[in-house]
């Protein structure tokens, strides 16, 4: 299966487009989510809750257009299948962008896990180093559910250039916690009004931009924040799993 690299990375989607407003092009990677594909699951730690109001299969333009989520089942498929083969093609997309962003002067950003959670920062194609250090002046944001990958981001173990926000999925609040207290931030979903805290924590508007990297960072400082987000999706809007924290609800 063949991949262009010129459709690998979304700068137009509406997370990618409030980017531009802080002076930043985002170009987000979109693979179908967890075992969606039908080629491995790429979401290992994805709750059942989360997976089913997944936004990478239930909202945006993947809850209109079924040739969206075919595109990014395709690519799934090539990702899992010919690893070498997808790096390739991405770490051209990857040039792309920052190519882009230079002639547009705006700052390059690239969220790898749009819809996904693999770990890129030790991935590679067994001829390469992985692709975050061979970008060391392109920003990388994602969101992970990796207790483990986040830990070694607030321990400063992962390379500078990324940035790492922890995801509530309805059942790890535990795991969120041990992250809050390593100075990391957490992304949960609010349905109603968004609090100004949380469980004693601050809290933060997640969807004025995708740019996470911007949010205050106390790793070594004292306790993460709360990035709040609002449900994406009918699904999601009406989402009583658990995962979507409703008012005065109490993490579990």
């Amino acid at each position: 299966m063949t991949i262009n690299y010129r459709a690998l990375l979304s700068t137009t989607s509406h997370k990618s487009k409030l980017a531009g407003g802080f002076g930043y092009l985002n170009g987000i990677h979109y693979l179908a989510p967890a075992n969606v594909g039908g080629a491995g699951n790429l979401c290992p730690d994805a709750s059942p809750a989360c997976q089913s109001i997944c936004l990478g299969e239930h909202a945006g333009m993947v809850a209109v257009y079924s040739s969206v989520l075919l595109s990014r089942i395709n690519k799934a498929r090539a990702f899992m299948r010919d690893r070498k083969a997808y790096l390739a093609q991405l770490r051209k997309a990857l040039a792309l962008l920052v190519r882009d962003a230079d002639r547009k002067g705006l700052k390059p950003v690239a969220r790898l896990n749009g819809s996904s959670d693999i770990n890129w920062f030790a991935l590679h194609d067994g001829n390469r180093i992985p692709l975050v250090r061979e970008f060391p002046n392109l920003q990388f944001v994602e969101y992970t559910k990796s207790v483990q990958r986040m830990l070694q981001y607030c321990q400063g173990k992962l390379p500078s250039n990324v940035h790492l926000t922890f995801s509530f999925s309805g059942e790890n609040w535990a795991s969120c916690k041990k992250v809050l207290a390593a100075g990391g931030n957490v992304a949960i979903c609010f349905g109603g009004d968004m609090p100004a805290e949380y469980q004693g924590y601050e809290t933060v508007d997640g969807d004025l931009s995708d740019l996470r990297h911007l949010d205050p960072d106390h790793r070594n400082s004292g306790n993460g924040i709360i990035v709040a987000l609002k449900p994406k999706g009918s699904a999601a809007k009406k989402d009583k799993s658990g995962f979507v924290v409703w008012p005065n609800a109490i993490a579990a």
